[in-house]
């Protein structure tokens, strides 16, 4: 799972003829193995379900970030002003006017900002979605 901060697990393998694979083998270290894997695979599940609800959670203010960051590439080197509501806690907004804006900052997450270039930012805005 490259890219996803997940280590990849062992693929799950049908198991056809029972007694087949259990020749050699001890009934009660098959058990275990099987549900410690079986344990590997819920674990899993869940931190991607958490992982999904998270992205969710956060797919709007990606979309209006994503949109502003378009809306300022549009203007670049335009000269044009734009005035925009500048969003700075929840509910309260103040007034700006921008002009040939070359880069933006963008929470990351864990109280972490980072000022990108436009079309770097719309590029990992997009890849969020």
């Amino acid at each position: 799972m490259a890219g996803t901060g997940l280590t990849p697990l062992k693929a799950a393998e049908f198991i056809e003829d029972v007694e087949q694979y259990m020749r050699g083998k001890v009934l009660e270290d098959e058990i275990v193995q099987l549900q410690e894997r079986l344990r590997s695979f819920r674990q899993r599940e869940q931190q991607l379900l958490l992982r999904r609800a998270r992205l969710q959670q956060r797919e709007p203010e990606i979309r209006t970030a994503l949109e502003a960051v378009r809306g300022l590439l549009a203007k670049k080197g335009s000269g044009e002003q734009l005035q925009v509501d500048f969003e700075l806690t929840e509910a309260i907004y103040a007034k700006a006017a921008l002009q040939d804006v070359d880069s933006v900052d963008l929470w990351l997450g864990a109280n972490v900002m980072v000022e990108y270039p436009l079309e770097e930012a719309e590029q990992l805005l997009q890849q969020q979605l």
